[in-house]
């Protein structure tokens, strides 16, 4: 597929697990050309095993994002970045159900992340020389979030920025996390209490409920 000079939309659909009715599958090629470009990938049906949508290869795309109404309880969907190139910008969940719980695994660069419309969890997983510094920060844009957890393990600074709509996260939950910052117009609820040392909703103007662990925080 290739787009033109305009803001380009691909759309990939994804049956249980490649089943009848699929049209993205490993080895497809999309082009997107000039313009700001996503490429959408819907998942439905059950999994009957943990499913994984390998090389995929994206050029001149700057956002892959999935809605993900995947019904099976058990097994999560994997989403292979290892094969998008520099143009990305931004991977994450457009809508999904509690049961469509998403990983996009292999990214090869820093990329924001949007959780919307849903509550899935959404994960984020990187090739170690991505955030091998001490003040590695992950953006993470939120808008009409029922649950979820966000997690992206190596960033030491998780930044959250609410719109449109009020959002309620499950958790949020990074290996090496040390920072959470809110800012944002909209309502945001982080359920779990959080052990995260430093929280910082100083740019927030909307309402902002937290609860606290038992570590030392400030």
């Amino acid at each position: 597929l290739t787009g033109g000079a305009g803001d380009d939309i691909f759309n990939g659909v994804v049956i249980k697990q490649a089943d009848t009715g699929t049209t993205v599958a490993p080895g497809d090629q999309v082009d997107g050309g000039a313009g700001t470009d996503t490429l959408n990938i819907s998942f439905s049906g059950a999994h009957t095993a943990a499913y994984t949508l390998e090389a995929v290869d994206t050029d001149k795309v700057e956002k892959v994002l999935v809605s993900n109404y995947e019904t099976s309880t058990t097994y999560a969907t994997t989403v292979s970045g290892s094969l998008f190139d520099s143009s990305l910008t931004t991977v994450g969940i457009s809508s999904s159900s509690a049961s469509g719980d998403t990983t996009f695994s292999g990214l090869t660069q820093k990329v924001g992340a949007e959780m919307r419309n849903g509550a899935a969890d959404l994960t984020l997983t990187y090739d170690s020389s991505v955030f091998s510094g001490t003040s590695d920060v992950q953006d993470l844009t939120v808008s009409a979030v029922t649950a979820g957890t966000f997690g992206a393990a190596g960033a030491e600074t998780i930044a959250i920025n609410t719109e449109l709509a009020k959002s309620k996260l499950t958790n949020i939950s990074s290996t090496g996390l040390k920072t959470l910052k809110i800012t944002g117009d909209q309502s945001l609820e982080i359920t779990t209490a959080l052990a995260t040392k430093t929280l910082d909703a100083s740019g927030s103007t909307g309402a902002v409920t937290l609860t606290l662990g038992s570590a030392n925080q400030t």
